[in-house]
């Protein structure tokens, strides 16, 4: 049954007229872009078989006839050609066909569909509305001929035609590349406009779909970044993910879009991510629990697990820069070899260790030159206090003077009681006996 509509009442024989009332018979929307979809595939074809321009052979119609012998049929009418061609789009074998223009499709995703179907036509045209008016039975000036017209080279292509091919294939795998395969429809109607894939692309960099891909990279100028280019972009996060794969992390630990946004927009590096993750492995695989202590009681690091800390040195929001990271770590470990010379529980205060790393003290010449001072930290019975562990070290590196007058002024006191008087020594444990004090 031929379907109603205005191409049927109005039917002058043209290829518009026949994409429009094949599009009404399978349910489809007479869309711009579907129609530009079906005179794509009639260009594809360019056969001159009598109303048939989709090149059907579907038997079974009187006074129908061969139009070559690779089975194209010749109709003797127009409501023929459209019921045979119908017919044939309903088998089986078609269904993602009809489904896509029943959806919406465009020339690109048609052709697809055709080359992947037993219809196999490989080529199809531009989808150019000017073919809404050439006549059935006659093939498009200069463009492609079809594969099953006997009289013609059926491996002969307009070079116009490749080259639509070409910019269609190559803008297809650049918003593959850059994860936008869902703004192709809106690319093809650029490129059949004529407009390079490159400048086709840059007609959508306003869309939402754009931005939300590229999210890093307004939000870089924001930051009072310089601007950098998708190709930069992609090489960066290329790089990033490459570098979090390499350290063993679990695929979607800071590798998808938007935490990799974050790091370009902050302008931070693959070089910096890398000097992050050796930083982060230098913490959590070197340092000893001392260490580690250290870092969850000065800077609230959690070091329960390696993701903890790895989430610490590689958020750029909450991490804080790889120089100050690799000073907090100094600091600990200053924390640590300082308990280790004078006992544990008796560490520096944060601001005197960081004067000490930014003096560039190692732990080895901390724990050498505090070695032996730990009596200095233990209140003896009749002392009104100790000396603190932060005191010790700021007057052996010459940190504070007062905390040089404050050691000198307990070793006179002590030395004045003489060096041989036994006495109890008070720890923060309490009285732990008497014996010689080592000063």
């Amino acid at each position: 049954m031929i379907p109603d509509g205005d191409a049927l009442k109005q039917a002058q024989n043209t290829r518009g007229a026949f994409a429009e009332a094949i599009l009404r018979g399978i349910g489809a929307p007479v869309s711009d872009m579907n129609m530009r979809s079906m005179l794509a595939w009639m260009t594809g074809e360019n056969t001159k078989a009598a109303f048939n321009p989709l090149a059907t052979t579907r038997t079974g119609f009187d006074d129908a006839g061969d139009f070559n012998s690779a089975g194209v049929r010749n109709f003797k009418n127009f409501e023929q050609g459209v019921e045979a061609t119908l017919e044939t789009l309903n088998l089986g074998y078609y269904k993602d066909v009809v489904a896509a223009l029943q959806q919406g499709t465009t020339p690109y995703e048609l052709q697809q569909l055709v080359v992947a179907s037993p219809w196999g036509t490989k080529h199809f045209g531009t989808g150019d509305t000017k073919d809404l008016t050439t006549p059935l039975g006659q093939s498009s000036s200069g463009q492609m001929i079809s594969s099953l017209e006997l009289e013609s080279d059926p491996t002969s292509v307009d070079e116009a035609s490749a080259e639509v091919q070409d910019a269609w294939a190559v803008a297809k795998q650049m918003l593959d590349d850059y994860g936008l395969s869902e703004l192709f429809p809106e690319i093809e109607s650029y490129l059949l406009k004529g407009l390079s894939p490159e400048a086709a692309i840059g007609r959508v960099k306003d869309t939402d779909i754009y931005k939300k891909r590229f999210a890093g990279m307004q939000a870089r100028l924001d930051n009072g970044y310089n601007a950098i280019s998708p190709g930069q972009y992609l090489s960066q996060e290329t790089a990033i993910k490459q570098l979090m794969a390499e350290a063993g992390f679990a695929p979607g630990f800071y590798d998808e879009p938007e935490d990799l946004a974050e790091f370009i927009a902050n302008d931070v590096r693959p070089e910096e991510v890398r000097d992050r993750i050796k930083l982060a492995q230098r913490a959590v695989m070197d340092a000893d629990p001392l260490i580690k202590a250290e870092l969850q009681e000065r800077f609230g690091i959690g070091l329960d697990t390696e993701a903890d800390l790895v989430s610490y040195f590689l958020d750029p929001d909450r991490a804080v820069p790889i120089l100050e990271m690799k000073s907090q770590v100094g600091v600990a470990e200053l924390g640590a070899a300082t308990q280790r010379a004078l006992g544990t529980g008796r560490t520096l205060q944060t601001q005197t260790a960081e004067e000490l790393v930014r003096r560039g003290y190692s732990q080895r010449e901390i724990g050498e030159r505090l070695k032996g001072r730990g009596g200095m930290t233990q209140r003896m019975l009749g002392e009104g206090r100790g000396i603190s562990a932060t005191e010790v070290a700021a007057a052996e590196f010459g940190l504070d003077s007062e905390a040089v007058a404050n050691v000198r002024r307990l070793r006179q006191d002590r030395q004045q009681r003489g060096s041989r008087t036994s006495g109890a020594m008070i720890t923060q444990a309490g009285v732990t006996g008497l014996g010689a004090v080592n000063t």
